[in-house]
């Protein structure tokens, strides 16, 4: 395994291979360098849609999350900044969850990059609103037998 830190790709740290004294001293090495590794090769996720569009106010409406680069345990769907919940990593293309309650009106869902603390490109608009009556049927006509 290969991290990059400082920012500069030529800036590396080999990780070694094999046996569990090898990921020890692994471990205890990489811990030295943890706050300064870029988590650069986690990033570069962008959405590129959210379905659907409408959402219910009382929450729990299943949303599907597309776009590119997505990384399990790295990128969370999020509206209005609530992460979905519960959530499902499909893919590095889709991401799905249940939207939470919210009042009527507009507003974004993104991806957040934990990693980062950063939201990623091309937020996309979704509207809440409060949902209709349920319809009943009082007849059917004509009516045969």
């Amino acid at each position: 395994m290969r991290i990059v830190y400082g920012g500069n790709p030529r800036d590396t740290l080999q990780v070694a291979r094999g046996g569990k004294q090898a990921f020890k001293r692994s471990a205890i090495l990489l811990s030295s360098f943890l706050p300064f590794v870029s988590l650069a090769a986690v990033s570069g996720a962008q959405l590129t849609d959210v379905r659907p569009r409408v959402i219910s106010t009382k929450g729990g409406t299943e949303v599907t999350s597309t776009g590119s680069g997505f990384s399990q345990r790295v990128h969370v769907a999020r509206i209005n900044g609530i992460v979905l919940s519960p959530q499902t990593f499909v893919s590095e293309t889709t991401i799905r969850g249940s939207s939470p309650a919210l009042n009527a009106g507009s507003y974004e869902a993104d991806i957040f990059n934990t990693a980062t603390g950063r939201v990623e490109p091309n937020p996309v608009g979704v509207r809440a609103v409060e949902p209709g009556p349920v319809p009943t049927v009082t007849s059917v006509e004509p009516y045969w037998l």
